[in-house]
């Protein structure tokens, strides 16, 4: 049986699965390279679901590495990723936003901003948090725009996005929501000060 049809089979990704999720260094790191070889055969939902659970699980280094290997198999194979990127309501949606957005992709930052208004409470955070791994002009004023957003999370995401990026504009944008948000008693303007205070020195 060829390696390829071994994947479609899961006789590979069986054992692979069972390293991401327990094996020793070695084998993480192994099976992690198996995933990038094999990106034409990789079961993409099947990896996306795994990402969830290592992520529940809070096991963080197993869970960036798998990440690592996804956002390769990405660059070559993209549509599965976007299949399930394009539905806020699939349950494995913020794995694939997240491994997309690394990319550094214009088009997957239009497509997020797209889903902006198919986003409920629960997915608007994961949205802003992958909208933050853009840089340009578009992603700073999609994220401005939530500095006013009664979200607390979606505040929070935008604002350290917009943390990382400083600038003079940003820095006015941060004063002018720090007033918006003291006016109507916001318990974020504590943060965004803070914030504001660093980007100053």
């Amino acid at each position: 049986m060829s390696e390829a049809a071994a994947w479609r089979k899961g006789d590979i990704f069986d054992a692979t699965l069972e390293s991401v999720k327990s094996g020793t260094g070695p084998e993480l790191q192994q099976a992690c390279e198996s995933i990038i070889l094999g990106w034409r055969e990789v079961p993409v939902v099947r990896l996306l679901a795994l990402k969830r659970q290592l992520e529940r699980l809070g096991l963080e280094e197993r869970e960036s590495m798998l990440e690592e290997a996804l956002i390769s198999v990405a660059e070559k194979k993209r549509p599965p990723f976007l299949e399930v990127a394009s539905d806020p309501a699939n349950p494995l949606w913020g794995q694939a936003v997240e491994v997309l957005s690394m990319l550094g992709d214009q088009a997957v930052l239009e497509m997020l901003l797209a889903l902006e208004g198919r986003c409920g409470e629960k997915e608007r955070p994961v949205l802003v948090r992958a909208m933050g791994n853009f840089t340009g002009p578009l992603a700073e004023q999609a994220l401005l725009r939530f500095l006013r957003s009664d979200n607390e999370h979606v505040f929070i995401e935008a604002l350290m996005a917009l943390r990382k990026g400083g600038g003079t504009a940003v820095l006015e944008q941060l004063r002018a929501a720090a007033s918006y948000r003291k006016g109507r008693g916001g318990r974020s303007s504590d943060i965004l000060d803070a914030v504001i205070r660093e980007l100053e020195g």
